[in-house]
């Protein structure tokens, strides 16, 4: 019995505990019914656990959502940040390739020869221009030549005559030429209006060319039988021929005998013979042929009693006769106004044939070409870099001919061609030197009752621009 009640009581107790068991697994059924919506029972613990991982879910849900969103966010800030950040990368990139391109473009032509030749060859161009363009002139170089051509070739050679010096036809002609124009014009007196000129301002021709030193008066004879044959049929009655100037006729000095009736005064000045040495004259070149620079000279004065005393003499000798063959009167002129001196030959030339062939030749030149000193900055820059630039292309020259050999670099048209034009330009420098080395002796003015001959200056100017002006063609 007691047995039995006492396994009554445990059973009661374990019941008890199974109720109460029951009640705490129905109260967590609650609470996870309060949780996870309605789960019940004892069972319902199993339920209450889904329901609170429901409720952990749907937060974690709702948590990842949020999440999720702001991830999204993030992604498109970044995307945006990283697109940006590539199109700038590729802009910064591009900007390289681009700077790279020019600058390799760049290196590309600075590492070019040809275009450092194209270059050098304009500014070549450019220097040769200048100079060439500089060295011909301009305009009133036209007009001063005619200027100094007028007075002599205009005017008639007597008063109320039509006949003028281009009509000039015998040696008889020349005296009246020496005695009216060229007189008239280098020994005037008297202005337009018959006022008397003064001291200071005589020996000026057409009021603006002073003329510098003395007049002189040069002719050239021919040696007899010097250059000419008497045939056998007419010796009898021909007994001398003068024929053509002859250069190998030496001695023409000791060869002149004239009568002392004919020239009385052998030994006066007009009646020697001079070398070129004394006369400081080249050859020249006239219309019919080229006459030398010796001859028979004698300075014309500049009183007017002296100088017709002077032709009244040589005209009743017969100065000028059968024997001459060429007159000059040389004289220089100098314009200020333009700073321009003139080499002046009044001429005649009296061919073995008869009559005469009168001309005036002019070799104008910049004073600045024959005195440096009196250059200005401008001319002699160019002067210089245009040498200077030669001088380049003829070391370029000989490194081609080092590198390439000779006939590669020179055996062919252009390379002829450039050999040609260096050498020209070499020579017509070398002349222009020459006339200033030349110079450097000749003071200027020159001495006013003396003769200073700048032909030979003038002449190697007028070569160099003529030289100069074939380099451009």
């Amino acid at each position: 019995m007691k047995t039995m009640k006492t396994r009554g009581n445990l059973n009661r107790k374990n019941t008890s505990r199974g109720e109460s068991g029951g009640g705490g697994s129905a109260g967590m059924g609650g609470l996870a019914a309060a949780f996870g919506k309605g789960a019940g029972g004892g069972g319902g613990a199993k339920p209450a656990g889904g329901g609170l991982a429901a409720m952990m879910g749907g937060g974690a849900a709702k948590a990842g959502g949020g999440g999720a969103g702001m991830l999204r966010q993030t992604s498109k800030i970044q995307g945006k940040s990283l697109m940006s950040t590539r199109w700038t990368n590729a802009a910064v990139k591009a900007a390289a390739v681009s700077a790279k391109k020019k600058s390799n473009i760049f290196k590309r032509i600075l590492s070019y020869r040809k275009f450092y030749e194209v270059l050098f060859f304009i500014f070549f161009i450019i220097a040769l221009t200048v100079v060439v363009l500089n060295a011909t002139g301009n305009q009133l170089s036209f007009y001063y030549t005619q200027a100094l051509r007028g007075p002599f070739v205009n005017n008639p050679l007597e008063d109320g005559g039509m006949d003028g010096f281009e009509d000039l036809a015998a040696a008889g002609d020349f005296f009246t030429f020496l005695r009216g124009p060229l007189s008239d014009a280098m020994f005037s007196t008297s202005y337009y209006n018959d006022d008397p000129i003064p001291d200071e301002y005589l020996g000026y021709i057409s009021a603006h060319n002073m003329i510098l030193g003395m007049t002189r008066l040069r002719q050239v004879r021919s040696a007899p039988n010097a250059t000419c044959e008497i045939p056998t049929q007419v010796q009898s009655r021909i007994k001398v021929c003068y024929g053509d100037v002859s250069r190998t006729a030496s001695g023409w000095a000791g060869e002149l005998k004239e009568p002392e009736s004919r020239w009385p005064n052998t030994g006066a000045e007009q009646y020697r013979w001079h070398n070129t040495s004394e006369t400081q004259e080249n050859s020249f070149s006239a219309r019919l042929r080229s006459y030398p620079g010796s001859g028979f000279a004698v300075p014309i004065p500049r009183d007017e009693d002296e100088r017709n005393a002077l032709f009244d003499e040589l005209e009743s000798v017969r100065w000028l006769d059968e024997r001459t063959r060429a007159v000059f009167v040389d004289f220089l002129v100098y314009n200020t106004n333009i700073d321009v001196l003139s080499i002046v030959k009044v001429m005649a030339e009296f061919p073995p044939t008869g009559g005469a062939i009168p001309s005036i030749n002019m070799r104008n030149v910049r004073l600045g070409y024959l005195y440096p000193s009196r250059s200005t900055i401008f001319d002699l820059a160019w002067d210089g870099i245009l040498l200077g630039v030669v001088l380049v292309y003829i070391i370029m020259l000989f490194v081609g001919c080092k590198r390439k050999g000779f006939k590669k670099q020179v055996l062919h048209f252009w390379g002829i061609l450039d050999i040609a034009n260096y050498f020209l330009f070499l020579i017509a420098y070398v002349l222009k030197f020459r006339a200033i080395l030349i110079c450097f002796n000749i003071d200027f003015p020159p001495p006013h009752n003396g003769f200073t001959n700048y032909e030979t200056p003038g002449w190697s100017i007028d070569m160099w621009r003529n030289l100069m002006a074939i380099s451009t063609c």
